[in-house]
């Protein structure tokens, strides 16, 4: 059988209307635990873009089409899933449709047609650093990066106008380092299984982790990094108006909801990967929602102090301390 990666007649122009026809077919369990199922595979082969081959018929030849695309095509897939799917149709999802999805979203038309307006370079470069910066951060990199800059510098600040440990465990009734360490072991979880329960961590082999998810502690994490469908939704919804005419850059509500509830008690996350920025780096965008002030946001003050600090130590780390120099500070 002959291969083909990108041929013309291969090609075809997606509506984003085309896409949702085809994926609320399917129940939207059955897609997230697909995309789940697919991310940890290639995950464990650390195969990087991912690749789906699947037969078509071009005149009468029979090719073998490969299909390259990467996390991002997995999270819209997901997404529309949730937004157009339902849990009561009965169409079987196995490999082809799971193909098919992908190569529609290859062919998606979001509006940025190519020519040499610069408007269109730049959106170019807008849609390439969208689906493809989050996902090439080092994961194991950003527990320690942000456990640094939000407990420990926060901590021994002498610029600290905002208490930043305090603040969050006041909003939320936990603390960073216990929805750091519980968001890693949801990710742990998702890793290995395409769905797992909520009382998972508490019943878990790890008393250490137990001990930290027990007195509802556990719930309180994933009420920040989890969503129902419903829920899910009605973030989407708030982005409708470019979604329709930038489907392939428009927010992602995974980004904020890496878990999703299927049932009372069953959870999947679809690209386990979101739950690691979501309690790293979404530590930030939490926080600056929340201590949003109509004079301003102290929060983003007093993190732009920390992550001075933050630059610093890693300068003299490099450089040593003789070779740093701190910004002046004028009256």
């Amino acid at each position: 059988m002959k291969r083909v990666r990108a041929r013309s007649e291969l090609r075809r122009r997606v509506s984003l209307a085309q896409f949702s026809e085809y994926v609320r077919r399917f129940r939207i369990r059955d897609v997230l635990t697909a995309v789940n199922s697919f991310y940890q595979a290639s995950s464990k082969r650390d195969r990087k873009p991912f690749v789906v081959q699947r037969p078509v018929l071009v005149g009468r030849e029979v090719l073998t089409e490969t299909l390259t695309f990467g996390p991002h095509t997995l999270a819209f897939i997901a997404k529309q899933a949730i937004l157009e799917g339902s849990d009561l149709r009965s169409t079987p999802f196995a490999e082809p449709e799971f193909a098919e999805l992908v190569s529609l979203h290859g062919n998606l038309d979001d509006g940025m047609s190519a020519s040499s307006n610069l408007f269109d370079t730049y959106a170019f470069l807008y849609r390439t650093s969208w689906e493809q910066f989050t996902y090439q951060d080092s994961l194991f990199e950003l527990i320690p990066r942000y456990y640094l800059l939000f407990e420990r510098i926060n901590g021994s600040s002498a610029r600290r106008r905002v208490d930043i440990p305090r603040e969050f465990e006041r909003l939320f009734g936990i603390s960073i380092e216990d929805f750091i360490v519980l968001g890693f072991s949801f990710w742990s979880l998702a890793e290995k299984h395409a769905i797992f329960f909520e009382s998972a961590l508490e019943a878990g082999q790890v008393e250490s982790i137990a001990e930290r998810a027990r007195d509802g502690r556990a719930a309180k994490v994933l009420e920040l990094i989890g969503a129902s469908y419903e829920k899910f939704r009605a973030v989407s919804g708030t982005f409708d108006a470019i979604a329709a005419t930038r489907p392939m850059t428009a927010f992602n509500a995974l980004r904020m909801y890496p878990v999703v509830r299927i049932s009372r008690h069953e959870l999947v996350a679809p690209i386990p990967q979101l739950i690691i920025e979501r309690v790293t780096r979404g530590i930030f965008h939490i926080m600056q929602t929340h201590l949003s002030e109509p004079s301003g946001n102290p929060f983003t003050e007093q993190f732009g102090y920390d992550f001075e600090d933050y630059v610093g130590i890693l300068l003299t780390e490099a450089y040593g301390a003789s070779s740093v120099t701190r910004e002046p500070t004028y009256e």
